[in-house]
């Protein structure tokens, strides 16, 4: 399971459709699903019942978006803790005056 996943299929909750999660993402569909299907079949549950018009999440669709969120969010800290300490790692050094 991997971070962009997990962005992918939360989009696909949050747009409804597939197909508004690919337009809102900037990319096609066809990549977009397989995705999904990757997700599904390592997971080895089906996370959407799929309609004509919309997607619903299943149990295991519910569960998955609640826990991506935690995921995904703990990501972005763990990437700013890190911007964050790379930018204060530098030394202040004191030069003290010596006079001859």
């Amino acid at each position: 399971m991997e971070l962009k996943q997990l962005e992918y299929f939360r989009a696909i909750v949050d747009a409804g459709t597939i197909s508004g999660a690919a337009r809102d993402l900037h990319m096609t569909q066809p990549p977009l699903s397989y995705q999904i299907k990757m997700l599904e079949e390592e997971l080895q549950v089906p996370l959407f019942l799929r309609g004509k018009k919309r997607i619903t999440l299943t149990e295991a669709g519910k569960t998955l978006y609640e826990q991506a969120g935690n995921l995904l969010m703990l990501s972005d800290l763990a990437k700013r803790e890190v911007i964050k300490s790379s930018q204060s790692a530098f030394v202040n050094i004191s030069l003290k005056k010596i006079c001859f």
